[in-house]
């Protein structure tokens, strides 16, 4: 798996949990401005689902941004993901 593969999926994700569209996820506001607490704990659960990992309930304050949110994923699936 990309990078851009990662992002792509989760653009899907938060556009299906969230209402979200790209280019809003893309301005990089903070998540906080564009959706609730517990949307952010729904997109976790599904995040953690569709890309088989564990996000620890410290990690979560630190995706801040949607570009924390792929850097996140990305170092957390580490070798497994492939550079652009």
């Amino acid at each position: 798996m990309t990078e851009q593969e990662i992002r792509t999926k989760l653009v899907e994700i938060f556009e299906e949990e969230a209402k979200l569209d790209r280019d809003e996820l893309l301005q990089g506001q903070p998540l906080a401005n564009l959706i609730d607490s517990l949307t952010l704990l729904e997109i976790v659960c599904q995040i953690e689902d569709t890309f088989e990992l564990e996000i620890e309930d410290e990690q979560i304050p630190e995706l801040k941004t949607f570009a924390d949110v792929v850097e996140g994923i990305t170092r957390l699936k580490g070798p497994d993901v492939q550079s652009n």
